[in-house]
């Protein structure tokens, strides 16, 4: 609830592995304005993205 990403797992993953830590990795940095409750006190929340690489 502090504006940072406290726990990323990966639902659907890729068969490679490293992407799936790249992916839980790059949730991790992610920064956000947090849910607040009754527009004050900021509470957690969950959400589900879907990553999709390119590979070249």
């Amino acid at each position: 609830s502090e504006g940072r990403v406290a726990n990323a797992t990966v639902v659907k993953g890729a068969y490679n592995e490293l992407l799936n830590n790249a992916a839980v990795d790059a949730a991790k940095q992610w920064v956000f304005k947090p849910a607040l409750a009754r527009g004050k006190k900021p509470v957690k929340s969950w959400t589900t993205h879907e990553f999709t690489f390119k590979l070249k």
